[in-house]
């Protein structure tokens, strides 16, 4: 059973390059190896 993680952001304003790259970008890499659970909160 692979262990769970779940994570979440909330930007500043609307999502950009930013989020993608100090976020978003990992969030695609631990789905490899996890159970994963992401969102963007308001």
């Amino acid at each position: 059973m692979p262990k769970e993680v779940l994570s979440a952001i909330q930007p500043t304003g609307d999502m950009h390059y930013g989020n993608y790259f100090g976020a978003v970008q990992n969030w695609v890499k631990l789905q490899e190896n996890y159970d994963c659970a992401f969102g963007v909160v308001d």
